[in-house]
């Protein structure tokens, strides 16, 4: 009845199984399957992609979806559905399409700045003014932003949060295309891209495994493992012939992913991902990004609470332009899916080198905390604003910096946060 996920289980057995063997030998599977998921991403597939067509102007039958959903904590999958007629056995989006991923790259480049905690912090000025970037065929690319807005300087985790495309080359270019595909490599993703500027903004092409696997690595705080849809083989007998523990490895540093996730929070909470609110709660503390390939082809989501990860891809087989952006067609399939399932908050685990400072957001320096305006902002410790700033008698901070007293904030919980950096 599931073709879709069957299809993976086949192929990973495929991988130490002759075919055969598997057809003739009565041999019994486990699997990571999870029915009650599964049937809440078909149902999330078929009643949001008939309101989108209907909403869009299209003939019904015109869109296609495909969708992962995971187990934090294990890579485990629960549910795929590769295409809208979940039911029908055929070509499997899920594990063969390879569409540009679009913004869902940019995670990648953000997590490489964090991963220099002396250089970058959450709140560390990106220049969102118009660049040209020159390329290899002696030509200039001139990238741009959604809205064709430039926004000045923004800070970081801002220029995440609201996806913009000219901060994100102009950081991935002072970071080194390498030092970002490298990222993309710890995080899971096993193939090698071309080094052109433009792949900091998606042009590369990947199936939703692929994603899902890269977005499992942030989810997980930087601890790789490979996706599993297989827990054992057994013979007839009931004797176990084959065994897929969990393997882990920490491929990243637990501090900068948490300080990654805090930006994907606020995604959801006051950027280009802030419509799910609408569907779920605030509180369950959703991490995500949105994806929006060129000509509005491709639309992507990927996104996690405290134990499922589920990445969504919306789209026409013949690739021609849906007019949707990542926030107007796979989130609402990946919104659908997640009221219809119990998950947990996200409230990711605080590595012990993080420490909680109250800035002035407007200049980034400390500041005490009966000045107005002032928030707790997480910082990898010794990355702290080294100035800091008085009260006016206005209650804002001076404009003369004073010797830091480094005045740590207390760790606000997930509302304080949102009260605080996200506004």
């Amino acid at each position: 009845r599931f073709p879709a996920f069957m299809d993976l289980v086949k192929r990973r057995l495929l991988e130490e199984y002759p075919e055969e063997e598997l057809r003739s030998e009565g041999l019994r599977i486990f699997t990571t399957f999870d029915p009650q998921i599964q049937f809440a991403a078909e149902s999330a597939v078929t009643d949001r992609l008939d309101a989108i067509e209907r909403r869009q102007g299209f003939p019904s039958g015109e869109l296609e979806a495909s969708v992962i959903i995971t187990a934090t904590g294990s890579n485990e999958v629960l549910g795929l559905v590769g295409g809208r007629k979940s039911e029908e056995r055929g070509f499997n989006r899920a594990l063969d399409a390879r569409r540009s991923i679009g913004s869902l790259i940019k995670p990648a480049v953000y997590l490489t700045a964090l991963r220099s905690p002396t250089t970058y912090t959450l709140i560390s000025p990106l220049d969102d003014g118009p660049i040209r970037v020159k390329n290899r065929r002696n030509d200039y690319w001139t990238p741009q932003n959604y809205d064709l807005q430039h926004h000045g300087m923004v800070p970081l985790y801002r220029a995440l949060a609201h996806s913009y495309n000219v901060a994100t080359v102009r950081l991935g270019l002072e970071l080194g295309l390498e030092n970002v595909f490298n990222t993309v490599h710890d995080l899971g993703v096993k193939k090698e891209f071309e080094p052109f500027p433009s792949a900091l903004l998606g042009t590369m092409s990947m199936s939703v495994l692929e994603v899902v696997q890269m977005y499992q690595t942030i989810a997980s705080s930087g601890f790789y493992s490979p996706v599993r849809a297989i827990h054992g083989v057994y013979k007839p007998d009931g004797s176990a012939l084959q065994r897929y523990p969990l393997t882990v490895n920490q491929n990243i540093d637990p501090d900068a992913v948490y300080l990654l996730t805090k930006a994907l929070q606020a995604v959801v909470v006051e950027g280009t991902a802030d419509s799910l609110k609408k569907i779920l709660p605030l509180k369950l503390g959703v991490a995500g990004k949105t994806g929006t390939t060129d000509d509005l082809r491709d639309s992507w989501f990927a996104g996690f609470t405290g134990n499922h990860l589920a990445v969504v891809w919306v789209g026409r087989d013949d690739n021609r332009p849906t007019g949707l952006t990542g926030a107007s067609g796979a989130l609402q399939l990946w919104g659908n899916l997640f009221s219809k399932i119990s998950t947990a908050p996200l409230n990711p685990t605080e590595p012990e080198n993080i420490n909680w400072v109250v800035v002035d957001p407007v200049t980034g320096y400390q500041a005490d905390r009966s000045c107005s305006g002032t928030v707790a902002i997480p910082f990898i410790d010794g990355s702290e604003p080294e100035k800091m700033m008085v009260c006016g008698r206005d209650g804002r901070p001076d404009g003369a910096p004073i010797p830091s007293r480094k005045e740590k904030g207390s760790k606000p919980n997930f509302m304080d946060w949102v009260k605080g950096i996200f506004q």
